[in-house]
């Protein structure tokens, strides 16, 4: 490791040719640790292909060790990116989080708990045929779904005759069970 590394190689405990894992110095659970690339660097993006694969071995070794030696099975992996994502670190670092039952009162969403109001959702579960109320009250039929590129499902919607309403294409935020 280079000289001035935010991170010491005295508390490695898993380690390969280009990262290293260390427990974390404020653990949110028994077995949290941080897997750390031996480059210094403060974003995903500049790591090499040899590198990310590096990282994510020791990440896959980590998740081992504490399923055997911790009797875990669930997991959270993450980075915080630059400090609107709450990066307090200049060196990129994957936190591997140990998960338990009853350790939250309710783990639904995550790490979409990053923003709270975001954290707990329910999937609408719609499908092709489902009858939907777009708008909140104008009953339509689901004759197609697409994922767009920002990985949000799109419906093609279609209304009866007597509606004049044309076939809409809109996301699930305006769509209501029926």
């Amino acid at each position: 490791m280079k000289d001035g590394h935010v991170f010491y190689k005295e508390s490695v405990e898993f380690e390969n040719d280009y990262a290293f894992a260390i427990k974390d110095g404020y653990p949110v659970s028994e077995g949290h640790y941080l897997v750390i690339p031996k480059r210094k660097t403060n974003n995903v993006f500049n790591l090499s292909s040899l590198e990310i694969v590096s990282c994510f071995n020791l990440v896959r070794s980590v998740m081992a060790y504490c399923s055997n030696e911790l009797d875990v099975t669930d997991f959270n992996i993450g980075m915080n990116l630059g400090p609107n994502a709450g990066q307090t670190v200049d060196q990129l670092h994957i936190h591997v989080i140990p998960r338990r039952e009853g350790d939250v009162k309710n783990p639904e969403g995550g790490v979409r708990g990053v923003i709270p109001d975001k954290r707990h959702y329910q999937c609408k579960d719609f499908s092709v045929g489902s009858k939907v109320l777009w708008n909140e009250d104008i009953l339509g039929t689901i004759v197609d779904l697409t994922v767009d590129c920002d990985m949000d499902v799109c419906y093609e919607i279609r209304f009866p005759d007597h509606t004049n309403h044309k076939d809409i294409i809109c996301t699930e935020d305006e769509l209501t069970n029926v």
